[in-house]
């Protein structure tokens, strides 16, 4: 049976859940926290669905955006031996 965190990334549309999986793989290179300051506009709507759905907030330093990563999705993450950095 599905977790409820899995059926959450579910339901996200294909595009976002790609997104989503680029960001946790790409999470390793930049020590546990991906820079998102080059997105596009259709990504940087994918980033707030990710808000919004709780997978993760974003930050500032410096002048560049970063994200931070919720517990659910670090839990999501550990469970699915994907490694955040």
């Amino acid at each position: 049976m599905a977790t409820r965190t899995e059926m959450e990334i579910e339901a996200l549309s294909p595009e976002c859940r790609d997104f989503l999986f680029e960001l946790l793989r790409d999470s390793v290179n930049w020590s546990g926290t991906p820079m998102v300051d080059l997105v596009d506009r259709k990504e940087k709507g994918f980033l707030t669905n990710l808000k919004k759905a709780g997978f993760l907030t974003t930050f500032r330093d410096e002048g560049i955006q970063w994200v931070e990563w919720t517990e659910k999705t670090k839990e999501y993450a550990s469970e699915n031996e994907i490694n955040l950095g």
